[in-house]
């Protein structure tokens, strides 16, 4: 008789009715728990990409903000390049005068001064420029700058998602 062993009675009770409901329910709940993870999984998934495409544009944003920096930086060595010069130019001027004035004859003198007066103004020129291209970089950084606070770091996925 099959239903005097062990294994013979396990199997009378697995196909009676109230153990199938029962197997059915366990299977259902077990069914819906996994369809919730597999639901909670994608919800994280999909917030993981949103902030991934937000670093990313973030990220484009700040870099080419950098990039522009870096670009007006280089500019800036040149102006406070070309102001050296200019002072240079005005500083060997002067210690020709003052050489000249000690030593050489009025002519020579007058020459002198002209040409200090001419790099004087030459300077007084390129300074001026200078001090312009000064306030369009100026203008440039600010604009560097919006374009960083356009594109703000995104919060971190730990507290958004």
């Amino acid at each position: 008789m099959p239903n005097s062993t062990r294994r013979g009675r396990f199997l009378l009770a697995i196909g009676s009715p109230s153990a199938v409901r029962f197997i059915f329910v366990g299977m259902f709940v077990y069914a819906i728990i996994i369809g919730s993870l597999m639901l909670g999984y994608a919800r994280v998934q999909g917030c993981l990409s949103d902030y991934s495409d937000q670093a990313a544009a973030s990220t484009k944003g700040r870099s080419e903000a950098a990039a522009e920096d870096r670009r007006l930086d280089a500019r800036e060595a040149l102006i406070d390049e070309s102001d050296r010069e200019r002072m240079r130019a005005d500083q060997a001027a002067m210690l020709k005068l003052l050489q000249t004035a000690a030593t050489a004859t009025q002519e020579e003198k007058l020459a002198a001064f002209k040409e200090l007066i001419d790099t004087n103004t030459t300077s007084a020129e390129v300074l001026a420029h200078n001090d312009a291209e000064r306030d369009r970089i100026t203008a440039a950084r600010q604009a560097s700058e919006a374009k960083r606070a356009a594109n703000p770091v995104p919060e971190p996925p730990s507290e958004i998602c």
